[in-house]
């Protein structure tokens, strides 16, 4: 990788619709490798955990960087993380991954990494 640059989108999903999917880590499995092909991003390789009683937590090598998942199914929340270097838009699985989980409240933040502009605060 030639340019440190990157982006990284941090979202969280509030009162999703079922916590049925927050504890199936197949189901999230499958939304992951979902937004890999909208991104175009190459995966190489996954690691996950399913806790006891309940929750999942799964992570993404990219060859851009990463993408991770927390689910708390007792609160019907989850949280991602995109990181991607390089000319990847994490943005693009917005929208996918709002109709998978149906949170009845999404916020998400992009943060611009490696710029030198970029406050030290930040």
């Amino acid at each position: 990788m030639d340019n440190p640059r990157g982006t990284h989108l941090i979202i969280d999903l509030f009162d999703c619709a079922s916590d049925k999917i927050l504890d199936d880590m197949k189901a999230i499995e499958k939304i992951l490798d979902e937004c890999v092909k909208i991104t175009g991003v190459t995966c190489l390789g996954k690691l996950s955990h399913h806790f006891k009683p309940s929750g999942v937590t799964m992570i993404y090598l990219l060859e851009e960087s990463h993408i991770s998942a927390h689910s708390w199914p007792g609160n019907r929340y989850i949280s991602i993380d995109y990181y991607t270097c390089g000319s990847a838009d994490p943005t693009k699985v917005l929208d996918y991954i709002s109709e998978q989980f149906k949170p009845a409240r999404l916020k998400y933040r992009v943060i611009e990494r490696g710029y030198d502009e970029t406050p030290d605060n930040c």
